[in-house]
């Protein structure tokens, strides 16, 4: 029988990180640091709710009363004040009112949020009090949970939780590490306008998706590769929108998933587009210590002669690709090809590749600082300029040569001393000095 067409928006989800629980001592600046990473990811369109712990000071310094803040809406809850009359928790005492108010906060992120903050659990969630009983809930329901607790109560904590969890600093480095580098697709993909699409073009090398903000490239898959199948609408994807398009892109049928990532591209890859005209395999050349490569670049020898390769097909000399976990946490420097956004394997590839530091290359990069966050340094790929050109070359199965007329190369560095909040902290410095120079 003939193989049938796969049916399109079959697609890998994240898996749901196991509940972080953020352990700090007292004067720890553990809420700014929730505050932080919840405004960053809501920033990034992640629905974020739950609450977070707000202290007020007066002039001179003294605390004076104590708010809750509803991460949904902002909403300002006074929970302490010296006035108040309530339960007595230290020091303060805590308004019931306002407590009731901040669990019908959690409760109402439950099935609404995709991730939800709780900054308090204490001695009376430890005694069945509380939020122990909207925590219960959010254990149970919530795709990702954080809270906020002293090593004091990390038994009664073990107690509420009832199964694994996962113990973290107060660190936006940390955060984000629990967070992981499998959510990026989604990020990707939500922030591509809905508009329609110009043209999709499926060559022999690569995807070409265009639209109104540009061109988008993607490796093609070869038609032997696992999981290929015909694509069910052929003929009408140029009928779709940018935004279901993107969508694709943890399809599991590597067809689609390179359309996904085309349309990722068309957004992000803009002509306007600023950035150092470098290649950044020079620049990861020129980086110290022990170089692992995932990918065969062109001229990769000659480039990077020091360099470790890992290859799907290993040449001799080369790793096969199973030997990534054995050699990528002892690597100093990661260069990984773009393809590996296709074939959904740059997610592990960069939890392999925590502490070093990593370059995305190849024309599939997108091309946005949002991808920083999530342990990438360098960001080297292509924007096209000619977008009838390129078209042609795609459709005549142009290789990288072909393209290499068709537009320019732009490459982002993040600089340690100005990256975005979201940025994996602990990596080893030097990578951003190194590219000003490189680019000077």
């Amino acid at each position: 029988m003939p193989e049938s067409p796969a049916p399109l928006d079959h697609r890998a989800s994240a898996p749901p990180p196991l509940p972080g629980v953020v352990l700090y001592a007292p004067g720890s600046s553990k809420s700014q640091v929730l505050r932080a990473f919840a405004d960053e990811l809501k920033a990034r369109r992640w629905r974020v709710g739950g609450v977070i712990l707000d202290t007020l000071y007066d002039a001179q310094g003294q605390k004076v009363g104590l708010d809750l803040v509803s991460l949904a809406d902002e909403r300002r809850i006074p929970l302490a004040r010296p006035e108040t009359v309530g339960i007595a928790m230290g020091r303060w005492m805590l308004d019931p009112t306002a407590l009731a108010a901040g669990k019908q906060a959690i409760r109402a992120a439950v099935g609404a949020a995709e991730l939800i903050i709780v900054d308090k659990f204490g001695a009376l969630e430890g005694r069945g009090d509380g939020f122990n009983a909207a925590l219960r809930q959010a254990l149970a329901a919530a795709p990702a949970l954080l809270v906020a607790l002293r090593s004091e109560f990390l038994d009664a904590w073990d107690a509420v939780a009832g199964r694994p969890t996962v113990a973290l600093r107060p660190d936006i480095g940390a955060l984000w590490r629990w967070w992981g580098p499998y959510r990026l697709y989604e990020e990707l993909a939500r922030g591509v306008d809905d508009l329609p699409v110009r043209r999709v073009v499926i060559g022999m090398n690569w995807t070409l998706v265009e639209s109104p903000h540009g061109c988008g490239l993607a490796h093609t898959p070869a038609r032997d590769a696992p999981g290929c199948r015909p694509l069910g609408e052929a003929g009408g994807l140029a009928a779709r929108s940018l935004k279901s398009l993107a969508a694709l892109a943890t399809a599991w049928n590597p067809f689609e998933a390179a359309i996904g990532l085309a349309a990722i591209n068309a957004h992000y890859n803009r002509p306007e587009l600023a950035g150092a005209g470098a290649n950044g395999l020079d620049l990861f050349a020129a980086l110290p210590g022990r170089k692992l490569v995932i990918g065969r670049f062109p001229e990769l020898s000659r480039r990077v002669p020091d360099a470790w390769v890992i290859e799907r097909a290993p040449a001799q000399g080369e790793l096969p690709a199973h030997a990534a976990d054995w050699v990528l946490p002892s690597a100093d420097a990661v260069a990984v090809t773009a393809s590996s956004l296709g074939n959904l394997t740059l997610p592990r590839l960069l939890e392999l590749a925590r502490g070093a530091r990593v370059a995305l290359i190849g024309p599939g990069t997108p091309l946005t600082p949002a991808l920083h966050a999530y342990g990438i340094d360098v960001l080297s790929g292509f924007v096209v300029t000619d977008p009838e050109r390129a078209a042609r070359a795609v459709a005549e199965g142009g290789a990288v040569k072909a393209l290499k007329t068709c537009g320019r190369l732009v490459t982002l560095v993040r600089h340690e001393g100005a990256a975005t909040p979201g940025m994996v902290a602990g990596r080893p410095a030097g990578i951003a000095q190194r590219a000003a120079k490189e680019f000077q």
